[in-house]
């Protein structure tokens, strides 16, 4: 039979939990399982002692939403809380005992789980060396020596990069961290992941801070509670009062005859780890450069050393999007060539390999708000020949790429953006409305009237981002507009593909009076107006145009154009005209252009009933 706390417990705190840790068990009562085993006082004897902190631990977690690889450390803290709970009794109960200072609260609803942490932490490890004879201390530090890099070993303190999960667990004691976890799933191996994400400990004489730092971690270094010492979230406050402390060790130590420069340089997972370290914690970074002086910093930790090598880092971590790091890194990394290239794809080799550095950390955010990006891709734009952007494959690459200009270089180099593939990577990748503005006065004629893959360009973009997009671009006459106002000014423009695309989407026309006064300037569903502009443009489009589509100013359009096309067009335009409709005069003068006694003049006559022509 199970216990009243438990089932009393279970059944107000399962689901929650269930729902909160869903990876934790295949139901809600395994989850709960999973909780209630982290009471130290599960397996006692006497059931009235039994699940004493299984209420505390329910409610508080549901507070705090510890990660999972985390929850371990609630036993641990209660163990050590527990215990300490019994010394502060049996002190008090030793006889002449006037006043003491307890080492807990004897409340633990006075807690909460990072609270108790806390309170507990400092005498964790003393409880532990206390139970760890004198020879076996000395022992387990010569093996974690051995398994270890010592890049740092002073009177400060040491810098080292553990190997094994042995030697984690000795640098890393009186520490919350899981790469030292002794009593639970210790996750060094998965972070150190076979020496090639090594972590790095920065380890303080005089003081019972810790620091740890790894790449796997995509976190900042984190401190002896096993909390980042930067607010990733602000990376841009210098606020921590760790920049001080960690900053002054890291210059003594990188000053020292005792740092082990050599070594780092010769390894380069471990190299990568300092400069994923230096990108990650800018404030550190600058005190280091302001107390040491930058021409003493080490080379590997210099800021074009550094910038070369982010690509790899971004592989492995978000980086922080610290201004003041991109504009260093940006000014000595992405530079224009010093002479020109005599093909386009060595253009295109050199800015990509230069800008991936950009482009795979651009989830930060930050890159594309640096102006000095924007201002290097406008620069390299314009050391390109002219010439080179006239091939679409290359102007399409290139221009894949530089999303923070693409309003700015359109406007400067039309030139390469006057490919159809390239117009409906813009579809693509701008707002529908915005496609007008972004094209601004340039008419890409080439663009507008060629096809992408033997299809018409007007009949692939309303597609293009229905396809990336998960929706449908020309939804209502509104993308309509947008779509003709982008292409307004090129000449000989097929919009017949647009005009059946929207016929699809409203077969039966517009009902709401304002799409009709928004775009008063347009077509209803069929796009009338739309293709009597087209024909207006191109008359040679004309005989694309549905008969039951064509109009009298289509027919004014095409007639003179091409005086033939009236035969086309006789049978269901002109039928039954009278005199009380008379033909326009265009039309009629197109009618006496065609030869007397043709075919032409005959089949357009039968239906002009009533005319006067012949």
């Amino acid at each position: 039979m199970a216990h009243k706390k438990y089932e009393s417990n279970q059944q107000k705190f399962a689901a929650k939990l269930a729902e909160a840790y869903p990876s934790l068990g295949g139901n809600a009562d395994e989850v709960f399982a999973t909780f209630a085993a982290l009471d130290p006082t599960a397996s006692q004897k006497s059931e009235q002692n039994q699940y004493a902190y299984l209420d505390w631990i329910c409610l508080n977690v549901l507070k705090e939403k510890p990660s999972p690889q985390d929850l371990y450390k609630i036993r641990e803290d209660l163990n050590t809380y527990i215990l300490l709970n019994r010394l502060d009794k049996f002190r008090a109960r030793q006889e002449g005992t006037i006043y003491y200072r307890p080492f807990v609260n004897a409340q633990i609803s006075q807690y909460s789980i990072s609270s108790l942490s806390e309170s507990v932490f400092p005498y964790q490890n003393q409880i532990k060396d206390r139970k760890t004879k004198p020879d076996t201390l000395n022992e387990e530090r010569q093996v974690a020596e051995a398994q270890s890099v010592i890049l740092y070993d002073g009177p400060e303190g040491r810098i080292v990069s553990p190997q094994t999960k042995a030697a984690s667990q000795y640098w890393g004691r009186a520490t919350k961290w899981c790469i030292s976890a002794t009593k639970s799933d210790n996750l060094f191996d998965q972070y150190n992941n076979s020496g090639l994400t090594p972590t790095i400990m920065f380890l303080p004489k005089g003081t019972s801070e810790k620091y740890a730092f790894n790449e796997h971690d995509k976190s900042p270094t984190r401190n002896a509670l096993d909390r980042a010492i930067l607010n990733k979230r602000k990376p841009l406050e210098a606020d921590s009062p760790y920049i001080g402390s960690l900053g002054d060790f890291l210059i003594t130590a990188l000053s020292s005859p005792h740092f082990k420069q050599d070594e780092i340089e010769a390894n380069d997972n471990l190299k990568r780890a300092f400069q994923a370290f230096v990108v990650w914690h800018p404030p550190i970074y600058e005190y280091v450069v302001k107390g040491l002086g930058e021409h003493k910093i080490p080379d590997f930790w210099k800021m074009k050393e550094i910038g070369q090598s982010v690509e790899e880092i971004a592989k492995i971590g978000e980086l922080d999007p610290n201004l003041d790091v991109l504009d260093r890194i940006t000014h000595l990394v992405l530079t224009i060539p010093d002479r020109p290239f005599d093909h386009p794809q060595d253009y295109l080799n050199d800015f990509s390999g230069k800008y991936s550095i950009i482009s795979q950390i651009e989830d930060t955010g930050a890159w594309h708000e640096n102006e000095n990006v924007g201002q290097f891709i406008m620069a390299y734009m314009k050391i390109v020949p002219k010439e080179f952007w006239k091939d679409e494959n290359f102007a399409l690459q290139f221009i894949e790429q530089i999303a923070p200009v693409l309003d700015e270089s359109i406007k400067v180099f039309p030139e390469a953006y006057d490919h159809p593939k390239v117009l409906r990577h813009l579809a693509s990748v701008i707002d529908i409305e915005n496609l007008p503005q972004t094209l601004g006065t340039h008419p890409f004629t080439k663009a507008w009237t060629g096809q992408i893959d033997g299809v018409p360009t007007l009949e692939v973009i309303p597609d293009t981002q229905a396809a990336l997009m998960k929706r449908v671009v020309v939804n209502d006459m509104y993308d309509a507009k947008f779509l003709y106002k982008a292409a307004a000014r090129a000449e000989g423009l097929d919009f017949s593909p647009l005009a059946r695309k929207i016929e699809e989407l409203y077969p039966n026309g517009f009902d709401d009076p304002e799409d009709v006064a928004f775009v008063a300037d347009m077509p209803l569903c069929d796009l009338t107006k739309l293709l009597e502009k087209t024909v207006a443009r191109e008359p040679s489009l004309f005989a694309d145009v549905a008969p039951e589509q064509q109009t009298l100013p289509m027919a004014i359009a095409a007639v003179q154009h091409d005086p033939g096309s009236l035969a086309d067009m006789a049978q269901h335009l002109f039928r039954g005209t009278t005199k009380a409709s008379p033909l326009p005069p265009e039309l009629t003068a197109a009618f006496n252009k065609l030869p007397a006694g043709s075919m032409e003049r005959e089949a357009v006559a039968q239906y002009f009933i009533g005319n006067d022509l012949k």
